[in-house]
């Protein structure tokens, strides 16, 4: 199993980057590391970082080796609400009533790596939102891609229910394309998928509140057979894209 918290310092840019990982702890079972990511200017080799390198993110990783826990297990009767179960080769071609393709906007370039399909209709609560997903390109989900797949559900799912929100709002000042950066992730596995990997996944995302352009997001990450897989927490700004689009100093962003 693993357990991850990460923070997102600065958006990181398409090109160079350097992690440099550090054995925070080594235990028998359970072992921590320490991993920052770099960009900037960097050194053609070892050691790679200069004064002027930042770090954009950092993360601590906590892994243990599931098969020796013998520690105790209560069933504690909590379960998410039945939803109706696609015929998931359906879903592509449209021929799930129950389930629609959400097409994302292109200028969220990460997001077109991923197929979201949308229940119909959507939860009653305000709030919640799920998701079938699938990698656009037809790959696998790996155990290694868990953490991609919960950061990329909360801008999909916070700009649906805004757009829920704001639609019967005629005076609504939150109209304008916006950027839905992680500030703060925490993420627990709770079931390794097989390292052939899964085509597909479910997703359920809930906030609790929205104020001041920050939110809480909690990510449930469902198998095919309805096990849960991942569990995560995020704290997430609503930027205007405008901002997105000007980097520090006040030049122009690549991203």
């Amino acid at each position: 199993m693993t357990f991850g918290h990460w923070e997102f310092l600065f958006p990181t840019q398409i090109g160079r980057a350097i992690l440099l990982v550090e054995e925070a702890k080594k235990g028998k079972n359970i072992s921590v590391l320490h991993i920052k990511l770099y960009q900037g200017e960097m050194r053609e080799r070892a050691p790679w970082i200069t004064s002027l390198s930042y770090t954009a993110t950092t993360a601590y990783i906590t892994a243990e080796i599931s098969e020796s826990n013998t520690g105790v297990s209560i069933p504690t009767g909590w379960h998410s609400e039945p939803l109706p179960m696609p015929c998931l080769h359906l879903l592509p071609p449209g021929g799930d009533v129950n389930w629609r393709r959400l097409h994302v906007p292109p200028v969220a370039k990460a997001l077109q790596y991923v197929e979201f399909y949308n229940l119909i209709p959507q939860n009653p609560k305000l709030a919640t939102r799920d998701y079938w997903v699938r990698l656009a390109d037809g790959g696998t989900f790996s155990n290694a891609s868990l953490g991609f797949v919960c950061d990329v559900g909360p801008p999909v799912f916070i700009d649906s229910f805004r757009a829920a929100t704001e639609e019967s709002d005629t005076h609504s000042s939150h109209r304008r394309e916006s950027w839905y950066p992680t500030l703060v992730m925490d993420m627990q596995s709770k079931k390794r998928i097989p390292e052939t990997g899964i085509e597909w996944l479910r997703l359920r995302l809930q906030a609790k509140t929205v104020q001041n352009g920050r939110l809480d997001v909690e990510v449930l990450i469902y198998d095919e057979s309805g096990d849960l897989v991942v569990a995560s927490h995020h704290v997430v700004m609503i930027v205007d894209m405008e901002k997105k689009n000007t980097a520090r100093g006040g030049q122009t962003a690549n991203i």
